[in-house]
């Protein structure tokens, strides 16, 4: 899956419907960190999108990205995963 493909994914199948606007507004810089992040299998929280929408700028997404050690615990490994409605 190359890079805009994994963004779009993440954008429609996954961000929750009340950040997305936010999320599609964002430089290519700051989207595929994010991106990458859920086409490794990471599960987000409504917490967590909310927390991206609200960055300021390239560098704070990636040290969001860096920072969030609770996300290790919360990977998918052995299932597909599952989209968010939204």
């Amino acid at each position: 899956m190359n890079v805009i493909s994994k963004i779009a994914d993440m954008l429609y199948n996954y961000a929750p419907k009340e950040v997305r606007p936010v999320l599609e507004k964002l430089p290519i810089g700051s989207l595929v960190p994010i991106a990458s992040t859920v086409s490794q299998g990471y599960l987000l929280e409504p917490e967590d999108w909310k927390e991206f929408a609200e960055a300021e700028n390239t560098v704070d997404v990636r040290r969001i990205v860096r920072g969030n050690q609770d996300w290790t615990g919360r990977q998918a490994k052995d299932i597909s995963i599952i989209p968010v409605d939204g």
